[in-house]
């Protein structure tokens, strides 16, 4: 993205923005970008200049693999350290560190090749090996971090300074995922050799004090208590896509309207915020401003925290994905803003993938708070003397806290329409809404039902929301959900050469979630609404 003269009119954009992954793209000249904050957007005059994003959620801290995973600590952060693959609109990996794709050189031993581009390098200068891969695998692993993938690789075999084999000890077929999200980069030997990793880069990714990295942006400055930050171009960096921009600055507007009067006022250059009711015809009021939306694997569920009591049992679960009016939600809140938009019925795949089967349909899309009610007597639950008690068997009443982000309007809303069928099915709900929701939930412990969205990737390999081995702080099955036929059929997928086997695995897995499980469910895939000034193209 470059800045644009005022007196030109704006020139055509160059590629599609559609947001598949994070926003950690860069700011380039020329070619496509993965998608988001700094899309490839030509110049019509002149290179280099400042932009400012609006970010809906402001990082705590600046370690990309120390949970919780913010979405837009990916998008920021994110931005300064590469990764082999990038991920693209049509739901494909594309080499970015790796000189080609990696390829499957032997199945048994299962063994992935991969080898590096050879201009590669540190914002210091220092060659990007295998040694740095091999190095981030030994890191995750002695930190006790997320591991899927990572915890299957038996043998790491270097074949020169840029070339490697990744042996592993069963068949793993999403390998590629291991490389390719903002928070699986590939980390740097040289550096962090001997540190603490937890302590490092919290603050600033930097060498003595210095930004560092290997994308095309760097951290240049990260306050939290403004909740600013500021990253600068890698004059280093090495990809076919220069970076144009000289600077591009985040700061923490969290409410999507003040976003949109803060681009309409001239207060940021970019926002990219959640789908609300009248986004495109309140961005089209704004000055100057050019509104492109997209849909990606990013998706937004209402969780249930599975060790609350009342939650703990599946039949309550049932009832209030019975009642949850899902159409409704879709209907008012994200079809103004893409109307391409529908429920969502799978948890692995979206709805324009052609994997995607609508195995949560067993549920009314309207809602249907009779049918829940009927669900939770038939369960053993009754009503107390009054109208308006909730349902309650023995001590425990069906009495919750839903919580959001605060500020997040369309979750602001989906909460109260949420609030208001489930009393009419007997099941209250208190709101609980939060500036920092996400990270609450991402622990898997300090909530009780939540609404908020995960950004996925073109793979569902590993599925570790919903396996029982995967826990906080070692997976993101927030839900805390243990149900060991549905970790069994992902990890037989995770196994299975055959994609069509494979998505047969996923979609079964599936369907047990959707039956016998229910503790995250899907509502709608969300437009990825991004708008930005028409002086910029």
């Amino acid at each position: 993205m470059r800045q644009r003269s005022a007196h030109r009119g704006r020139s055509r954009i160059r590629v599609r923005i559609g947001v598949i992954a994070m926003l950690a793209a860069a700011a380039c000249s020329s070619g496509n970008s993965e998608p988001g904050v700094a899309p490839n957007l030509a110049p019509a005059t002149r290179a280099g200049g400042t932009i400012t994003v609006a970010a809906e959620q402001f990082p705590s801290n600046l370690n990309v693999k120390i949970p919780p995973l913010l979405a837009w600590t990916g998008r920021t952060a994110g931005m300064a350290l590469a990764r082999g693959y990038r991920l693209t609109p049509d739901f494909r990996f594309e080499p970015w560190l790796f000189d080609s794709d990696c390829r499957v050189a032997n199945p048994s031993p299962f063994t992935v090749s991969c080898s590096i581009r050879a201009e590669a390098k540190w914002s210091d200068g220092v060659d990007i090996t295998g040694e740095d891969f091999k190095f981030t695998v030994d890191l995750i692993r002695a930190n006790n971090l997320p591991a899927e993938g990572y915890n299957k690789i038996e043998r790491f075999d270097l074949k020169g300074p840029k070339a490697f084999d990744m042996v592993f000890s069963e068949t793993y077929v999403p390998w590629r995922s291991m490389w390719a999200s903002p928070f699986n980069p590939t980390l740097p030997k040289h550096v962090l050799e001997g540190r603490n990793f937890a302590e490092v880069w919290s603050t600033c990714i930097c060498v003595d004090g210095k930004p560092f990295g290997s994308g095309p942006f760097l951290v240049d400055k990260f306050d939290v208590a403004d909740r600013r930050l500021e990253m600068v171009r890698n004059d280093a960096y090495w990809g076919d896509q220069k970076p144009t921009l000289d600077r591009i600055v985040f700061i923490h507007v969290a409410d999507s309207d003040a976003q949109v009067n803060a681009l309409g006022t001239g207060g940021v250059d970019v926002i990219y915020p959640t789908a609300q009711i009248g986004l495109a015809e309140k961005i089209g009021l704004a000055r100057d401003a050019v509104y492109e939306p997209a849909l990606g694997t990013s998706w937004e569920h209402l969780d249930m925290l599975t060790t609350v009591p009342g939650l703990d049992d599946v039949e309550v679960r049932r009832a209030i994905a019975t009642a949850l009016p899902r159409q409704d939600l879709v209907d008012k809140l994200v079809k103004p803003a893409d109307a391409r938009a529908r429920v969502l019925n799978n948890v692995f795949f979206m709805n324009n993938q052609p994997q995607y089967k609508a195995n949560w349909n067993i549920y009314p899309e309207a809602g249907d708070p009779v049918r829940a009610a009927q669900i939770l007597e038939r369960a053993g639950y009754v009503k107390g003397p009054s109208p308006d008690d909730p349902y309650a068997k023995g001590d425990v009443k069906l009495e919750f806290t839903i919580g959001v982000t605060t500020g997040n309007r369309i979750r602001e809303l989906a909460e109260v329409i949420v609030i208001d069928a489930l009393k009419k099915a007997g099941i209250h709900l208190r709101s609980d809404n939060d500036p920092d929701m996400v990270p609450r939930a991402g622990r898997g412990a300090n909530y009780q039902l939540t609404i908020f969205a995960w950004t996925g990737q073109p793979d569902p390999g590993g599925g570790t929301f919903w396996r029982d081995d995967t826990l906080p702080p070692r997976g993101q099955n927030t839900t805390r959900l243990s149900n060991s036929a549905v970790t069994s059929l992902i990890k037989e997928a995770d196994t299975e050469l055959d994609e069509a086997r494979r998505a047969d695995l996923y979609n079964k897995a599936d369907e047990l979630l959707a039956r016998d499980a229910v503790s995250s469910i899907p509502l709608f895939q969300r437009p990825q609404p991004l708008a930005y000034r028409s002086s910029l193209v």
